[in-house]
């Protein structure tokens, strides 16, 4: 799999990285929980870590603890994430 670079730096894509039928299955998985915030990994992301993994996408000692999953209604964008700049 191939890494494509973006306008924000540190940030890639990687086109196909979960088939078709994997995203249906996480949308399902996804839509079917109930989320409080608190826990360890819903184990439906357990074949991520292990492609992330194998493929040597993002070089971890210990398994991922969190997960951040935004869900958009149509019409929604993301809001813009302004980093923390300290004043003097």
């Amino acid at each position: 799999m191939q890494k494509k670079a973006t306008e924000l730096e540190g940030l890639y894509l990687i086109e196909d990285f979960i088939t078709e039928t994997e995203e249906q299955e996480l949308i399902q998985a996804i839509d079917s929980e109930s989320w409080c915030g608190n826990g360890p990994l819903p184990t439906f992301t357990d074949f991520i870590v292990k492609r992330f993994k194998q493929q040597k996408i993002i070089d971890f000692e210990d398994e991922p603890k969190t997960c951040i999953i935004n869900e958009y209604e149509a019409g929604q964008d993301m809001i813009t994430n302004i980093p923390y700049q300290k004043t003097l």
